[in-house]
């Protein structure tokens, strides 16, 4: 971890307030999760991923890792990988100790020769978490832990066609997104790769190439892309999930996630129905935009959505769109919308699954990224949502991003609190408790208003009943985020 430690985390709805804006896992766990059982120590057990994104005193910055927790307060065999804007770290271990409160918010503290770092994390019932640094290193972001599947830490396990995210920055520190997909044949050997960046707003075409990799026993692997050119290490969560972080200095990647093609060769058809996206991207050095939206696509070429977005402070609402796609086989697409008429926005995306892809914005500077998910669970109504969920910061884009980390309890009749650890520019501050109201309409957009601790406004989009995404919609929060809840 860049000397990792974790918290237990969970507050989604807190980034609402004026502080703020802002994927395979484990079994369900029947003794700590949320919401099952009130967790403990005992609720992280077993090996562990993560990646983190971030920024230290010299701009942005990644790690990647693996660790083991015991269920007892103590993680060991902590190895991870990091990427600053200065320099890069491989192959450094770490040891720490984890506690978890009753209330499924956690603490890590982990020591490595690099020194000490501590960070709020919270699980979820699927034994998965999101995690922010808290201390005073002067490192803040956000990162995934997930468990890991012990049976893909070997070459011959990581086979099929896979798609990729990266994100990263350029020399001058304005932010880079890609994505693409490759072939890897379970000997070590990578083909029939496409990849299409944006650096800062300048589109770098579709380029092919080939590559190779290696997993060794501990779950780290080694991948060269493009030939001999760019070289990542990867943690494996499992035979169709990579934590991917670039080992080269300098580089535009940083680091991103993989994911397994299914279905292939692709069509038009792989969209089809409703589906919930998410973006995140950079307005200016210190401002971000971050958009949540439904689109429903039929199959043949046609779609039709709503989004929010706080673009900066510049707060879009309940927008319509009407868009066309299109897909090759091998699951490269490109999508153009049309917003209520006058603004268009153009994104290409490589398909994971059914109503399932990675995106990249093509059509300006602030390079959006994100993903799309299939939705399920309507029609929903307030009551759809209930119980408790963990909640967490997608991978902020710029450094003025508050990061959270906490926990929230809607009661399935439009009432919500949470009590969260939120990371700011101006310092950090634990405990901090929000409540309001919600409303949810068929679609799965639901509408949050702050009315305790705090005032403001934002939205979540429902992907299914057990999992949410939120963003703010307050003029006064310039550096939004998209929050993650789930159960």
């Amino acid at each position: 971890m860049k000397n990792l430690s974790f918290g237990v985390v969970l507050t989604a709805l807190t980034l609402f307030s004026g502080c703020g804006g802002g994927g395979k896992g484990l079994p369900t766990s029947t003794t700590g999760g949320l919401p099952n059982a009130p967790p403990s120590n005992a609720s992280l057990n077993g090996s562990y991923a993560f990646v983190f994104d971030g920024f230290d005193a010299g701009g942005s910055m990644s790690a990647a890792g693996s660790f083991m927790a015991d269920g007892n307060g103590n993680l060991t065999s902590g190895i991870e990988d990091i990427n600053r804007h200065s320099s890069v770290t491989t192959n450094a271990t770490f040891t720490g100790i984890y506690s978890i409160g009753s209330d499924g918010r956690g603490i890590f503290t982990v020591s490595s020769a690099m020194g000490n770092s501590t960070f709020h994390f919270a699980l979820d019932t699927q034994g998965n978490g999101r995690f922010i640094e808290f201390d005073n290193s002067g490192t803040r972001g956000s990162g995934i832990i997930k468990k890991q599947d012990s049976r893909a830490f070997s070459t011959p396990a990581i086979g099929g066609d896979y798609a990729l995210g990266l994100n990263g920055s350029n020399g001058v520190g304005t932010r880079v997104g890609a994505v693409g997909r490759f072939h890897a044949d379970g000997s070590g050997n990578l083909s029939q790769g496409a990849i299409d960046v944006n650096d800062a707003g300048t589109l770098i075409p579709t380029a092919s190439w080939n590559g190779s990799y290696s997993v060794s026993s501990n779950g780290r692997g080694t991948a060269v892309l493009f030939g001999t050119a760019v070289h990542f290490s990867f943690y494996v969560v499992s035979s169709s999930e990579l934590f991917f972080l670039c080992t080269d200095f300098p580089t535009l990647f940083r680091s991103g996630l993989v994911l397994s093609q299914s279905g292939g060769p692709f069509s038009l058809t792989v969209l089809k129905g409703p589906a919930v996206f998410n973006l995140t991207g950079q307005s200016t050095s210190a401002e971000s935009s971050a958009a949540l939206g439904q689109v429903v696509t039929d199959g043949l070429g046609g779609a039709l959505g709503l989004f929010d977005e706080n673009d900066a402070g510049n707060v879009s609402t309940k927008l319509k769109f009407t868009g066309a796609y299109s897909i090759a086989p091998n699951g490269r697409g490109t999508l153009d919308l049309q917003v209520q008429p006058t603004i268009s926005e153009s994104f290409v995306f490589y398909v994971v699954n059914q109503n399932q892809a990675l995106l990249l914005e093509t059509s300006g500077s602030a390079v959006k990224a994100g993903s799309l998910e299939p939705q399920s669970g309507a029609p929903f109504s307030d009551g759809s949502f209930s119980g408790r969920f963990a909640v967490g910061t997608l991978s902020p884009a710029v450094v003025s991003v508050p990061d959270v980390s906490g926990v929230a309890s809607l009661d399935g009749s439009g009432n919500f609190s949470e009590t969260e650890d939120q990371s700011t520019p101006s310092g950090m501050v634990s405990n901090v408790v929000v409540a309001g109201t919600y409303a949810a309409s068929s679609e799965g957009r639901a509408s949050i208003t702050l009315t305790s601790a705090v005032s403001g406004n934002a939205a979540f989009y429902a992907v299914s009943p057990t999992k949410l995404l939120s963003i703010p919609l307050d003029s006064g929060n310039t550096a939004p985020a998209v929050l993650v809840l789930e159960q």
